[in-house]
């Protein structure tokens, strides 16, 4: 490369390819924006509307916070899996930045 030659989109100054934001994955959506958070949040309200409607003796407060962090914990389990296939541009060592 002469000095010249303007570097293309897809080269850096040394050279490397560098992916383009189409090419690259993104990053996922912000927390609120997700439909899994809002079905989390719905399904821990209605097991306390339940739990404190229900004339049954065996759904005890136990039993109600055991349904509650079991959604819980699925929901932060689903948030990993999907933000472990995200990419972060900033961390990447083929990219040059000063």
């Amino acid at each position: 490369m002469s000095l010249t030659e303007q570097p293309s989109a897809t080269t850096d100054i040394r050279g490397n390819d560098v992916h383009r934001e189409s090419d690259s994955r993104r990053e996922t959506r912000l927390f609120a924006k997700t439909s899994e958070f809002w079905a989390m949040l719905v399904g821990i309200g209605l097991i306390a509307v339940i739990y404190n409607t229900a004339d049954d003796e065996s759904f005890n407060l136990w039993r109600a916070c055991l349904l509650a962090s079991a959604i819980a914990i699925g929901y932060i389990v689903s948030r990993g899996i999907a933000k472990s296939g995200s990419h972060d541009e900033r961390w990447t060592d083929t990219t040059y930045r000063r």
